[in-house]
């Protein structure tokens, strides 16, 4: 399975439906983690399960399958984005092509169509949802509005809404507060060839949290079956985690000199010949994996654990070591 193919068939855990129905959180609740990240946290809610049971925390889950870093950090409100219709006329019930013509908050991994995606957001204070067809940028307004003739773009004001359901918290749940939570952030996977980008996000989000709040952990990125030692894509793994725990050493999810990756790495079945395979090649082993690249969402027969559960538990570690929760 390719990763094109493995975006497509996610849809199903991380669709997007209109701003309508919003569940709104009341009060506060700094007690509780958000996941900003790609396809594994936007491809499963067991990663969250596992995490709820280890810290009884709320999980609100925005994570997007093939999102990349600008797409995590635009929906994040890290920084904003400004489009205006083409004509710069903003017409009632239909699609309003936008300029610039760029995907922006829904720029996935090779620029990929998000068909399945229909934003909730905003522009000139009328709501609506942003749609990416892989080739053209929309806005479609929620309700009748009058056509209007404007005269600058707008900011792009996106819901802060989550994505994937988890043990505790709805998806589609509206949660402005986010910025007060603990942040888990897995970013750079899906545009691994751009680390000055990534990092650049990776600094929006943190400064985006706020004053006072420095709860966040920094997830390394993990390497694809087709990316052994001494491949391209390797390397450019290796750079972005070097990188992240340059920025962030007391932040990069690491315990005792041990980091998340390796810490997969080392729940191997040494039963397994393909998974001493894997080691040797430096990738992670196949017992663990679903695919060329995630994580298990169930144990499979021939592994000694549930990749996604493997990750949960030393990202609760860690949480734990830093007496967040």
């Amino acid at each position: 399975m390719n990763r094109r193919q493995f975006i497509t068939i996610s849809v199903g855990v991380v669709a997007i439906a209109g701003a309508g129905g919003l569940l709104a959180v009341g009060q506060k609740q700094e007690k509780s983690i958000s996941l900003w990240g790609h396809s594994f946290f936007g491809n499963n809610n067991t990663f969250s399960a596992k995490l709820i049971a280890e810290t009884g925390y709320p999980v609100y889950n925005f994570g997007l399958s093939g999102a990349t870093s600008e797409s995590i950090a635009l929906r994040n409100g890290a920084y904003t984005i400004k489009y205006e219709p083409e004509g710069r006329m903003l017409r009632s019930g239909v699609r309003n092509l936008l300029t610039p013509n760029i995907p922006g908050p829904l720029r996935l991994w090779g620029n990929a169509a998000a068909t399945w995606i229909h934003l909730p957001c905003e522009m000139y204070g009328v709501s609506g949802v942003l749609d990416w067809d892989g080739k053209n940028i929309f806005f479609t307004t929620n309700n009748a509005t009058k056509n209007s003739k404007l005269d600058k773009p707008s900011v792009l004001t996106i819901y802060p809404m989550t994505t994937v359901e988890t043990g505790n918290v709805a998806e589609k749940t509206s949660y402005p507060d986010h910025p007060e939570s603990i942040y888990l952030l897995w970013l750079g996977r899906n545009n691994s060839t751009q680390p000055e980008e990534i990092m650049r996000d990776a600094k929006a989000i943190v400064s985006r949290m706020k004053n006072g709040n420095n709860r966040f952990v920094i997830l390394p990125e993990f390497p694809a079956s087709y990316e052994p030692k001494g491949t391209k894509g390797a390397e450019e793994i290796a750079l972005i985690n070097r990188l992240y725990k340059e920025a962030y050493p007391e932040h990069y999810c690491e315990i005792d000199g041990v980091d998340l990756l390796q810490n997969f790495m080392d729940h191997h079945n040494p039963s397994n010949q393909q998974d001493l395979t894997d080691i040797k090649n430096g990738v992670t082993p196949s017992s663990l994996r679903q695919d060329e690249l995630h994580p298990s969402i169930t144990k499979k027969p021939d592994a000694l654990y549930a990749g996604t559960e493997i990750n949960a538990e030393f990202v609760a570690k860690f949480l734990k070591m830093k007496g967040w929760v």
